[in-house]
């Protein structure tokens, strides 16, 4: 099995997703999020 992480919040084109930066301090990077507007993302 392989992963692969993407620092997808630097993505141009992010959809209907959101940057959370709440996680920086703990985590380092910030991550996307959908909005939970109802919308599918």
């Amino acid at each position: 099995m392989c992963y692969l992480f993407v620092e997808a919040e630097s993505f141009r084109r992010r959809g209907g997703w959101v940057i959370d930066t709440s996680s920086m301090h703990q985590m380092g990077s910030a991550y996307l999020m959908a909005h939970g507007a109802g919308i599918p993302v």
